[in-house]
């Protein structure tokens, strides 16, 4: 009988003690950021412009970024107009959406950017995305100030946006 009671009062302050550390108080509102339409291609940093991540809230921004996106396709000699989406400029409603964009100012050493996911974290937006280091490195041309982007339309965010 002292055994059952013992095995028993063992079980219980196990069952207490899972269920003091289980965590139960503070729960993660983790939630991810289903993106209303994607964006890759080519930007060039100048003036006006920074060479990192944007967050683009009103039209201003908007246009001024795809004023930075090459008319033609970057290479030697007399290259085609490029077939970048966002020349079009489509319509974006900035009163319901923002558009963020990660970049990749480095292209000859990283590929990327790649993996463009957003999640909503208690009183944050966080961007997360994957620039890889190229594994061959060989001559590569390329223009000073032009890099990778991939911008991502979503509904628009009050919370401060972390990349």
């Amino acid at each position: 009988m002292k055994k059952i009671i013992f095995l028993a009062s063992i079980s219980l302050g196990l069952l207490l003690a899972g269920a003091l550390f289980a965590g139960g108080g503070d729960q993660d509102t983790r939630s991810y950021i289903n993106p209303v339409k994607s964006y890759t291609g080519v930007c060039r940093f100048s003036e006006g412009i920074p060479h990192y991540n944007l967050i683009i809230r009103t039209r201003e921004e908007y246009k001024k970024f795809i004023d930075s996106i090459p008319k033609f396709e970057i290479g030697m000699g007399d290259m085609p107009r490029s077939n970048d989406p966002l020349l079009q400029e489509p319509m974006i409603d900035f009163n319901r959406y923002m558009m963020v964009v990660v970049v990749n100012i480095k292209p000859t050493l990283y590929s990327g950017p790649k993996g463009v996911s957003i999640q909503k974290v208690k009183n944050n937006v966080i961007v997360y995305f994957r620039i890889n280091r190229k594994q061959d490195l060989h001559a590569m041309q390329w223009p000073y100030g032009h890099g990778y982007y991939a911008a991502k339309v979503i509904p628009r965010q009050n919370e401060q946006i972390i990349f």
